[in-house]
């Protein structure tokens, strides 16, 4: 402050001055002096500019009876003293905004900073600034006009927020610093009246300075609103603030509401397009920090590809709890950058253009889990989001990305980047769902829209525009499913690599080529390995159990309520097949297998029940087996010749005891003893005759090829929660079989050809 506007206290006022005059009191609360050259106090009264401040003085008292008038005290001047306090209404003129409470102290009692203290030239004395909670720079002497070098008020409030003041107000105006602003080391408020009307013109300098690092108030929020911050510089800091983590629920220990971090160029024409801050907002070692309506700006030189620059909007190191909601960063080469111990970021309702990287989580230190992005826009040249977490050895878990619309920032002719990818994530236990990647459409797709090498995540609700391949997945070997469903391309939907398990399933997605004459098959519901090949397919009514050809078998496994370690309880088996439809064989594994209703072929009299070469070992009847014997279906009805009758007559001389040589190999003394021919006898008997066995239905004779083994086999086999439930093996599903042949007869027949003859 003018230190003329409190030395002369000499003159007689006049009436007719007074309304423009600053008061003085001593001690007592009595008037002591006025300043002729002081400000306005308008209907004031004595008692409200000293209860203002909350100042109590019992001397000063108001009239019995009428209004308190100050003019009844101003008759004659006295000089002033120590100890008296004065009120001005302005700084520089009358409603300014600087006006303050003062108290006259002894000189040398602080430093003059033209607003704590100031000194009074020639008098010995100092006036004291009687701050409140609110501290306005113009009660340092501040100005606003984008000319006057402001550097020396803003340092000066800021020492008195770091003492006393929970507040710093700054009024509409452009105020410029020319070098580094004093840190910030006390909770506070910095306020202006908005970001459209509070502008600090930081001159080739840092911005806000705050390291609350040593302060023991970590609980209260900081709080910056409403103002702007310029830059015509290009490497330095708009805002900077180091907390210290203090691992429990509080309010946010950091606030920026409302706030614009950008250059100085769209108010001054010669301020060049490299300008921007080199970092707009760096967070340092903090917790529960919120990020509201804030707008970052970087350099017109990011407009284009070749010219981006590696300036960063919002960088956060080591912040646990961080909120960014609702706000816009343009023209940066990383719009948002994570780093350190950063736990539980809610990155919503963002806008991020014309950036290199729109969001990148690197050097991440555990645990640094639980982060969603949502509800956001982000156009970037080579990553939308980028996630490295902690190392392909340890990945970061809980990331959720939704409801988004990620872009590929054009870039110039001129330089052509190596490759995009939409979301290039390493990350587990994750979901990425209903966003839409778009491309760039000048040139011939082959960008990635999802890069996820890793498993045990969910990827549903996805459509990508003009594109190579809409997944790029890597099966991690951890035996955990990757699961996609629901997705779109018009690209190639999935190219998928292989990793120690097959474990990535696909379902319901659509794909089409890029031509015009897409085809698109919307009603297929799918899920294929690592190997592109389908488990299952779902079409219209069928479901298709391995609709790729290979040498596996495929098997559905059943389990039952009934307590035990096996892997199945019950199980259908397919093997075999070949060229023509129906050539495979189905095995039913089970103790048994139970029918309610007919067993029926499909075609009559064209299949039999067991082969030559797989044999029931018995069948339980209440009833024997019913054979055709309708005259209808009868041809050739004769009465046996006589050379047929003295077979039959050999052959009742035929029948015979013995034991089955393989009911011997497994029963030993306890295989039973059957009745019966000998089938290469009734052959010779009836050649003895001159007949031929094989005219006959008695006789049966049937060969058959080799069979090879068909082996099943299985690799490692989890449960929903990466617990191993079976441990990779192999099984023989059907033994292999040398070519050979086998005699039959048929006892029905046999024995009515006997008895014919009897």
């Amino acid at each position: 402050m003018n230190a003329n506007k409190l030395t002369n206290f000499t003159k007689v006022l006049h009436k007719t001055d007074r309304a423009s005059e600053v008061l003085m009191f001593d001690q007592s609360g009595n008037p002591s002096s006025i300043n002729p050259g002081g400000l306005v106090i308008g209907t004031q009264t004595v008692a409200e500019a000293l209860d203002r401040r909350g100042i109590r003085f019992t001397a000063l008292r108001a009239p019995t009876s009428g209004e308190f008038d100050p003019e009844d005290y101003l008759e004659t001047s006295t000089k002033i003293q120590l100890g008296v306090f004065c009120y001005t209404l302005g700084y520089y003129s009358p409603g300014d905004g600087g006006g303050n409470d003062y108290e006259i102290v002894a000189a040398g009692t602080g430093t003059d900073d033209g607003g704590s203290f100031i000194n009074l030239s020639g008098s010995g004395l100092q006036a004291k600034g009687l701050f409140g909670a609110t501290v306005n720079v113009k009660q340092f002497g501040a100005i606003g006009d984008g000319v006057a070098d402001d550097t020396a008020p803003f340092n000066g409030a800021i020492a008195q927020i770091n003492t006393a003041s929970q507040e710093m107000f700054i009024p509409a105006g452009i105020f410029r610093i020319t070098s580094n602003l004093q840190t910030v080391t006390r909770y506070c408020s910095v306020r202006g009246d908005s970001r459209s009307v509070t502008r600090l013109l930081f001159e080739n300098c840092n911005g806000l300075n705050f390291n609350l690092s040593l302060s023991d108030t970590i609980y209260i929020s900081t709080i910056v609103e409403s103002v702007s911050l310029l830059t015509d510089g290009d490497s330095h800091t708009g805002i900077y603030f180091k907390g210290k983590q203090s691992y429990a629920p509080h309010d946010p220990a950091l606030v920026l509401r409302d706030v614009s971090i950008t250059t100085s160029a769209a108010y001054d024409s010669s301020v060049g397009d490299s300008a921007e801050w080199g970092c707009a907002i760096d967070l340092d070692d903090v917790d529960e920090v919120l990020l509201d309506n804030v707008y970052v700006c970087g350099s017109e030189l990011n407009a284009k590809f070749p010219s981006r620059t590696s300036s960063i909007g919002i960088r956060v190191s080591t912040v646990t709890g961080l909120r960014i909601s609702d706000s816009q960063i343009f023209l940066l080469g990383t719009g948002i950058d994570v780093s350190g111990q950063s736990e539980g970021g809610i990155f919503s309702g963002l806008t991020i253009v014309s950036v290199d990287v729109g969001i990148e989580f690197h050097d991440l230190i555990s645990p640094s889990n639980n982060h969603v992005i949502e509800g956001s826009h982000i156009a970037a040249y080579t990553r939308g989001v980028r996630i490295t977490g902690y190392g392909v050895s340890e990945m970061i878990t809980a990331v959720f990305i939704s409801n988004c619309f990620i872009l590929e920032r054009e870039e110039a002719t001129t330089t052509t980047k190596s490759e995009y990818v939409a979301l290039d994530i390493i990350a587990e236990r994750s979901v990425i769902s209903n966003t839409t990647i778009q491309c760039n459409t000048s040139r011939t797709p082959s960008r990635t829209a999802i890069r996820i090498p890793s498993s045990n995540n969910i990827i549903s609700n996805i459509i990508g525009l003009n594109i190579g391949s809409l997944i790029d997945a890597v099966d991690s070997g951890d035996g955990r499913f990757s699961y996609v469903s629901n997705c779109i391309a018009n690209g190639n939907l999935d190219s998928l690599t292989k990793g120690a398990t097959h474990l990535f399933v696909k379902g319901g997605n659509v794909m089409g080529s890029m031509q015009t004459t897409a085809h698109w098959n919307a009603n297929t519901f799918a899920a294929a390995d690592l190997d592109d090949k389908n488990l299952f397919e779902f079409s219209g009514r069928r479901l298709l159990l391995g609709a790729d050809r290979d040498k596996g078998s495929r098997y559905i496994d059943f389990r039952t309520l009934v307590a035990g370690t096996a892997d199945f309880d019950t199980r259908i088996l397919s093997i075999g097949g070949g060229a023509a439809t129906g050539q495979g064989s189905l095995i039913f594994y089970s103790s048994s297998s139970i029918f309610e209703g007919q067993i029926r072929p499909s075609v009559d009299s064209e299949f039999s029940t067991g082969s030559p070469s797989y044999r029931w070992s018995e069948i339980y009847s209440t009833t024997g087996t019913i054979n055709t014997s309708d005259e209808r279906e009868k041809q050739d009805i004769s009465t046996l010749d006589a050379s047929e009758a003295l077979v039959a007559k050999r052959l009742k001389s035929l029948v015979k005891k013995f034991r089955f040589r393989d009911a011997v190999e497994k029963k030993g003394a306890d295989a039973r003893i059957h009745v019966g021919v000998i089938a290469q006898e009734v052959a010779e008997a009836f050649a003895d005759e001159g007949l031929d066995a094989h005219r006959y239905g008695i006789l049966c004779y049937d060969e058959w090829g080799e069979q090879e083994e068909i082996i099943q086999s299985w690799e490692n086999e989890y449960d929903g929660n990466g617990a191993l439930t079976r441990s990779a093996g192999s099984e023989v599903v059907q033994e292999y079989r040398p070519a050979g042949n086998r005699y039959g007869v048929r006892y029905e027949e046999l024995l009515a050809f006997i008895i014919s003859a009897m």
